[in-house]
């Protein structure tokens, strides 16, 4: 064999063994990585996804602690419909305190919150508190307060309702004049009452 022969002999195998090569060991670790970094992406970007979501409910969480705090914090400032008297007599003594002379206090009819009044609702009173029938998760108790004041006394009683026990909206003042500088006046107000068995 000549020497142009043996070198085309050793080229020939030299082309099959990349061939071979290339075909049976390059190609598919190739593939193989391709699709290890495919899967790689994917798990990337579901970590991802899962770590949006991890931090959306660790906030979601938060929030609502927050939120169960301040609903705690507004019903304990809701009475029941047993604590209502107490809290009259709370109220005609809060006006004595100030000076004012109370002429009536007349409540008026447990109303359901967020719902029409129905006659089950709107026939409880102080003294008579709704049934248990009633599904209402709190009720609206309008309060209605006569007396006589000046401004100033006026002004300390709607103060003092900002720390009063429970909690109290004023919805109307009306205002007539008397003796200078006394006022005959109206006020109403509501109250929020939770169920007799709330708590």
């Amino acid at each position: 064999m000549s020497r142009r022969e043996r070198m085309l002999v050793i080229v020939a195998a030299i082309l099959v063994t990349f061939v071979g090569w290339y075909f049976y060991v390059y190609s598919p670790r190739q593939a193989r990585y391709t699709e290890l970094t495919a899967k790689l992406q994917d798990a990337r970007a579901q970590l991802e996804r899962m770590e949006a979501t991890a931090r959306q409910i660790t906030r979601l969480e938060q929030e609502y602690r927050e939120l169960q705090s301040f609903i705690a914090t507004v019903e304990a400032k809701l009475p029941t419909t047993k604590e209502i008297p107490p809290l009259l007599v709370q109220m005609e003594r809060l006006t004595m305190s100030l000076g004012i002379s109370l002429q009536a206090v007349r409540p008026g009819q447990l109303e359901k919150v967020g719902g029409p009044a129905s006659a089950q609702s709107t026939s409880a009173t102080a003294s008579q508190p709704a049934s248990s029938s009633s599904t209402a998760n709190y009720f609206k108790f309008p309060i209605r307060l006569q007396f006589e004041a000046s401004y100033t006394e006026l002004l300390r009683l709607t103060n003092r309702f900002q720390t009063f026990p429970r909690l109290l909206v004023i919805r109307r003042i009306t205002m007539a004049p008397r003796e200078v500088p006394d006022l005959n006046s109206d006020m109403d107000i509501e109250m929020y009452v939770l169920p007799k068995e709330a708590r």
